[in-house]
């Protein structure tokens, strides 16, 4: 079926397979405004007031040998959330255990979910009014907010099989953006450095922990914090400061060789 006309189907309509053409672009884009058209409308249409839920959806189906007629596997569908001012959300749909469920839902604010595997809790949110991601949580109260019935854990892995000597392994970095008098740059470090064990052996059995903090003498952050200040040794938890090798508990290091504490 071809023609300029409109095609209005009442019921349900199957076809082997649907080519749109929204524009005389086979991407569906005018090239002389560079504005993309609507090449394929699926609408809902009601004769009474629409309420909040209602909507328009597009499934996706396959028909095979145990199948005897169409299976829906997948949908994302428009749904109405404030009738008046004419909000919806946009929501997509797998099929699991022979149901669908829900796994992404983009909000008519510009929020963003992400479901877990019985899509009914949101577990990965974007809240894009406080520009905030939430793990674990649809409220986030800071720009990453990890939440967890459990232990809240961040994870840094180093994937490395073949680790070298005062190799970083992995390090959070504290930046600053302040253009002002050399006030742009990293202005601390927290990193972790591969060690051996305590006599020799391979660089991956153990790692060191170490503070950096400006080494400019005025600390300017635009040195990128190169100065290690504090390191805690692995396996014996000693600290030193101005020392990465601390022979006790506690070494304080001045310029000289000799340790002050």
């Amino acid at each position: 079926l071809s023609g300029a006309g409109g095609l209005d189907v009442t019921g349900t309509a199957t076809m082997d397979g649907l080519v749109v053409d929204g524009a005389s672009a086979t991407n569906a884009t005018d090239s002389a405004t560079n504005t993309v058209s609507t090449g394929l409308t699926v609408g809902h249409k009601t004769s009474g007031t629409t309420a909040n839920g209602f909507g328009a959806a597009l499934g996706l189906a396959v028909q095979n040998s145990t199948y005897s007629t169409f299976e829906t596997t997948a949908t994302f569908e428009s749904v109405v959330t404030d009738q008046v001012a004419i909000h919806s959300d946009l929501n997509f749909y797998t099929k699991y255990n022979n149901s669908l469920q829900k796994r992404m839902s983009f909000n008519n604010d510009g929020d963003i979910s992400f479901y877990e595997d019985t899509g009914t809790t949101a577990k990965l949110f974007w809240d894009a009014s406080a520009e905030s991601l939430g793990i674990g949580t649809s409220s986030p109260q800071a720009l990453i907010d990890i939440s967890s019935a459990t232990t809240s854990t961040l994870r840094l892995s180093n994937s490395d099989t073949a680790l070298t000597e005062n190799q970083i392994t992995g390090q959070l970095e504290f930046y600053q953006g302040d253009t002002s008098s050399q006030g742009t740059g990293i202005t601390g470090k927290i990193a972790m450095r591969s060690v051996p064990l305590t006599g020799g052996g391979y660089f991956g059995n153990a790692a060191d922990m170490d503070f950096y903090v400006s080494g400019d003498s005025n600390g300017y952050a635009s040195n990128n914090a190169t100065l290690k200040a504090i390191t805690i040794q692995g396996g014996s938890g000693r600290v030193g400061i101005g020392t990465t090798s601390p022979s006790g508990k506690l070494e304080v290091k001045g310029s000289g060789t000799s340790p002050i504490v």
